[in-house]
């Protein structure tokens, strides 16, 4: 739920919150009300670390990642039906806001490509009418777009179903995902799992950290050169591009549901009888 309560269920018992967050640091009130939590489920070990270092004990938090279910999300997977002609397709996932990164890769497909290029970038918005109304970059892009010299971008804000999503996955040659700040980062996952080849941050390689609020903080990359440089290198190599597509087929087998389901019981088990 958001905001998230932390008032114990008045029916008792064992009180298990999953409650995912994407900044460097915990809201103090968050912390206070973590008190009254026996154990805490987060999504990743960046957001376990985030948890601990903000003052919550280790041993009350928990990582249970997300999943996905590789029968359904997997390279085989009809492709959804596209509007560009284009041969070459980069693919953005997620809500365009700030924390994702949309801006820096826009920055680095606009420095990199123009009009004539053989290449589109889709972008699938989400919550624009919803929990990210007023926050997404969908204006900024349709301006992009009047832009003759612009190279083609391709931007979806209309609801797909489960089924389109993951063919939108397979019929796009690259995922770029350079976000600020994660907890986990699904659209990597399913599109490792789709078979698509995935440009993400990495942590380690921010040099800068910008404030959010009073309560948490962002990461910054250390150049959008760094990312039209990934993008270049995938573009011109095949041969990498289906290396690390078989990698991540390979990394994502312990993000399977099957797999997931147990250790969800097993943790629950634990907690229930107070292990």
């Amino acid at each position: 739920g958001w905001p998230p309560s932390w008032m114990r269920p008045v029916t008792g018992g064992k009180f298990v919150t999953i409650q995912p967050w994407e900044f460097g640091a915990l809201p103090k009130s968050w912390v206070d009300g973590l008190k009254q939590v026996d154990e805490a489920w987060v999504p990743s070990s960046y957001v376990k670390s985030v948890y601990e270092a903000s003052g919550v004990p280790a041993e009350k938090v928990v990582v249970i990642p997300n999943g996905i279910d590789e029968t359904l999300f997997n390279p085989e997977a009809q492709q959804l039906t596209l509007k560009t002609k284009k041969q070459f397709k980069f693919l953005f996932v997620g809500g365009t806001i700030g924390r994702k990164g949309p801006d820096l890769l826009l920055q680095a497909y606009l420095q990199t490509f123009d009009s004539s290029d053989d290449v589109c970038l889709v972008i699938k918005d989400f919550g624009g009418k919803s929990f990210y109304a007023g926050q997404t970059l969908g204006g900024v892009i349709r301006e992009f777009k009047k832009n003759p010299n612009t190279p083609e971008i391709e931007y979806i804000d209309s609801e797909l179903g489960s089924k389109e999503m993951i063919g939108l996955y397979t019929a796009c040659d690259c995922l770029v995902h350079p976000y600020r700040g994660e907890g986990f980062g699904l659209p990597v996952l399913e599109a490792m799992a789709c078979g698509t080849p995935v440009i993400a941050s990495n942590i380690n390689g921010f040099k800068n950290v910008i404030e959010h609020g009073k309560n948490g903080f962002l990461f910054e990359p250390n150049s959008v050169s760094s990312i039209y440089q990934c993008i270049e290198k995938l573009i011109n190599n095949n041969d990498l591009r289906k290396s690390i597509a078989q990698n991540g087929k390979y990394r994502v087998r312990q993000y399977n549901w099957n797999i997931l389901v147990d250790k969800i019981l097993d943790c629950y088990e634990k907690a229930q009888n107070g292990l």
